[in-house]
């Protein structure tokens, strides 16, 4: 299982970040442009931390004073190459996707994401398959 993508919503100065991750994967770039933001995300979204600080939200200066630029923080990683027995792993049945696949890879994926709100604990979520109705 391989990290495959990175979006960022409402983090620091990321109001809507994508990554994407290869083999090697370098953030380049000037100094305060939010390299380090993106390494922060991840270990927000990567490890258990249930809340986050007022001055994580994207924010802007108007004049003399800085104002919330976003009322909630996203963090959507997709792990693609997931291991065929992630469908019967605790948490992950009906939740392990599928996508076009390249040579030696399963064409197997989650979709983990974890959203904050001031104040309050974040709300954490694994995409489920939707089901097809027939018409």
């Amino acid at each position: 299982m391989r990290l495959y993508k990175l979006e960022i919503e409402g983090f620091r100065r990321h109001t809507d970040t994508n990554v994407l991750f290869s083999d090697a994967t370098f953030l380049i770039g000037e100094n305060n442009v939010g390299k380090s933001s993106v390494l922060a995300a991840l270990n927000i979204l990567l490890n258990d931390i249930k809340r986050i600080s007022d001055e994580e939200f994207f924010s802007y200066m108007d004049g003399e004073l800085t104002r919330r630029g976003s009322d909630k923080i996203v963090l959507t990683a997709e792990f693609r190459d997931v291991p065929e027995e992630a469908k019967q792993w605790v948490g992950f049945k009906g939740r392990v996707l599928q996508y076009n696949k390249d040579d030696g890879e399963t064409g197997l994926r989650v979709i983990y994401r974890k959203t904050f709100t001031p104040g309050s604990d974040c709300t954490v979520e694994l995409r489920q398959q939707v089901k097809k109705v027939k018409t």
